[in-house]
């Protein structure tokens, strides 16, 4: 038997509730301190968090991840998050790249004309 939807519902306003109340503290942490501080925490909860941050904190607390609890966010990240985390990875720290957030819109060169 599945468990009502409002359940589920309820649960999700729980963890954005939590997300508010931490992110503040989150934030004000080095990424190491914040990566220490959410290590509790499931897969889920770290991607929704490290979600609500800017992309370099983001990519920077995820990096002081051991490297399966690191995939293991990453594979619960949204999808066109997830993805963006992994090409990130691939520049260093200190670059552009490292910290681009997925694209909102992308347009052809000429979408214009």
């Amino acid at each position: 038997m599945n468990p009502p939807a409002h359940s589920d519902e309820t649960a999700d306003h729980a963890t954005r509730a939590e997300i508010r109340e931490l992110l503040p503290t989150l934030v004000a942490r080095a990424p190491a301190e914040a990566a220490n501080m959410l290590d509790h925490y499931p897969p889920d909860f770290i991607a929704q968090m490290l979600g609500s941050l800017n992309s370099s904190l983001a990519q920077s607390v995820l990096e002081r991840f051991k490297i399966e609890r690191r995939q293991k966010i990453i594979a619960a990240a949204p999808p066109e998050t997830r993805l963006q985390w992994i090409r990130n990875e691939a520049y260093r720290e200190d670059s552009i790249g490292h910290m681009m957030e997925p694209a909102l819109a992308v347009f052809q060169p000429a979408w214009w004309r």
